[in-house]
């Protein structure tokens, strides 16, 4: 696996990138970034979580998410492939 950061863009192969059937796998990053948030707000408040507060937090989000009571709007996954050969 190739990966390139380049001005704000990732590069990578192209079997990296892969298809999203799963409702879930659509939206796990985002749902990441939610916990990395409201793990931020702790710490912001002088608390630290521990790693199984983590995993609860995690599981308390997801839970949220297949329940319907998380709901995420306007969500846009995109992905370029551009094919060539590299001499």
């Amino acid at each position: 696996m190739l990966l390139v950061f380049l001005n704000g863009y990732i590069v990578t192969n192209g079997h990296v990138v892969g298809i999203f059937n799963d409702d879930i796998r659509k939206v796990e990053g985002i749902l990441f970034r939610v916990i990395a948030l409201i793990i931020q707000v702790f710490q912001q408040e002088g608390q630290q979580l521990s790693q199984q507060d983590v995993q609860l937090l995690q599981a308390i989000v997801f839970d949220a998410y297949k329940r319907g009571d998380l709901k995420i709007s306007n969500l846009q996954n995109l992905a370029f492939v551009g094919l060539g050969q590299i001499n």
